[in-house]
């Protein structure tokens, strides 16, 4: 039997242990549906779709948000990682499974990172000249004091 993305939908929330009311799976599922309906009744070719890149990427957004509680599943009170669990089993992480594309979690990374590095240089930028600010002050009060 093939995996649908309605079935994909079923697995996550299952390995997640997540209720069909948690944030995001009921738009989860919905946009799972469109698609599957798309490919298999409309038969279009989703690849050269926009709507259907938007709705992947929102889907990635919602497994995302909710990738932490696959891995609690996955680890489930075990003293091993999953990943060493994977290692030592030959089997794969459930994680491995979730819709998330790993050129765009390395993409997101730099994004998030770049906008890092920005913050920090306003931030030092900004203490630099409150800085300058303090001992031009001190200065002033020091040449006052002296003229009294």
């Amino acid at each position: 039997r093939r995996h649908t993305p309605t079935d994909h939908h079923m697995s996550f929330r299952t390995m997640a242990r997540l209720q069909s009311d948690a944030w995001g799976m009921g738009e989860h599922e919905q946009l799972l549906k469109m698609i599957e309906l798309a490919g298999s009744f409309d038969q279009l070719d989703l690849s050269n779709l926009a709507w259907a890149e938007m709705a992947f990427r929102r889907i990635q957004v919602i497994e995302w948000v909710h990738h932490e509680r696959v891995r609690e599943g996955e680890s489930s009170g075990d003293r091993l990682s999953p990943e060493e669990w994977a290692a030592f089993s030959g089997t794969t992480k459930a994680g491995d499974t979730l819709m998330v594309c790993p050129q765009l979690l390395s993409h997101v990374k730099g994004v998030v990172e770049t906008d890092v590095q920005n913050m920090k240089s306003v931030r030092k930028a900004r203490e630099e000249r409150e800085l300058k600010r303090g001992h031009a002050k001190a200065k002033g009060k020091g040449e006052a004091s002296a003229d009294s």
